[in-house]
């Protein structure tokens, strides 16, 4: 038999078993208990945290908002909440533009971009300790790594000397 928070026993078939946490989120007792035929009892409880509510993600900012970097290395900032009944947040995972992978939940995590001049989007995803995972939130950033082309300069349209302080280029 078993029970939550301490409620009814009810039937279960074998251990392990499938066992309904019921409709309350947060931490839950659940207890279980053994009979013999001779009407011995033994009973032993363990408890989990009953989180269903995805994250949210309030922001994803990329390169400290700044439109344009040269690095491919940045630093993206994540706000995220887990609701009322939080298990807490997890990690980070990030995907598009950037070496995809996961990294352990902070306010800003380092990805890297990928290679190659132009606009860089970021999906952003957030999951909690119970496995929910947020809808995906994006974030943009420039990468620009071309020198830029100089010519040629001329001071004073070429002449070779000035007595004025102030010149033309």
């Amino acid at each position: 038999q078993a029970s939550n928070n301490g409620s009814t026993f009810s039937n279960v078939s074998a251990s392990p078993a499938v066992w309904m946490l019921g409709g309350a989120q947060g931490q839950v007792t659940v207890s279980l208990r053994v009979s013999d035929v001779a009407g011995n009892q033994t009973t032993v409880t363990d408890t989990i945290f009953f989180d269903t509510a995805s994250p949210t993600i309030s922001s994803t900012v990329l390169n400290g908002g700044t439109p344009w970097t040269r690095f491919t290395s940045v630093n993206l900032a994540v706000t995220a909440a887990d609701g009322a009944t939080s298990s807490g947040l997890y990690q980070v995972c990030v995907s598009g533009d950037v070496t995809p992978g996961c990294l352990p939940y902070a306010a800003q995590v380092p990805v890297t971009l990928t290679a190659g001049g132009g606009m860089k989007t970021v999906l952003v995803t957030v999951s909690d300790n119970a496995g929910n995972v947020s809808l995906a939130s994006m974030a943009s950033v420039g990468l620009d790594q071309a020198t830029p082309a100089l010519v040629s300069v001329a001071v004073n349209a070429g002449a070779a000397f000035t007595n004025a302080a102030n010149v033309t280029v």
